[in-house]
């Protein structure tokens, strides 16, 4: 549901099975925009896998969204905590997302 709610956006989501996944993905050095992190997920966490994004240089400065349907305090300092720059809590609206994904991405230059 989410990739069909970035395309009709205007994004270009690529997807990933898991935070292991995404964290492999990335530290062989696949450029992206922005992570969005579900915080439960099998094999890696979204916390873990913030961690290890801010501890490599080359995903150091990712821009993150951090996403959980169990909207407590709790996830959202730990996500923060792990280095998350957002935190949206489900159900989320698409303006919310759309809104955060303009706020945290700087256009390139073409």
């Amino acid at each position: 549901m989410l990739d069909a709610v970035l395309r009709a956006s205007g994004y270009e989501p690529l997807l990933a099975e898991d935070g292991q996944a995404a964290a492999e993905r990335l530290a062989a050095g696949l450029r992206v925009d922005a992570v969005l992190t579900d915080v439960r997920m099998p094999r890696m966490d979204g916390v873990s896998l913030v961690v290890r994004l801010r501890s490599q240089e080359l995903t150091r400065a990712l821009p993150v969204i951090a996403m959980s349907a169990y909207n407590d305090e709790r996830q959202e300092r730990e996500m923060r905590a792990a280095g998350a720059d957002l935190f949206l809590a489900k159900p989320f609206t698409v303006v919310a997302l759309t809104d955060a994904l303009r706020m945290l991405i700087v256009p390139r230059a073409s």
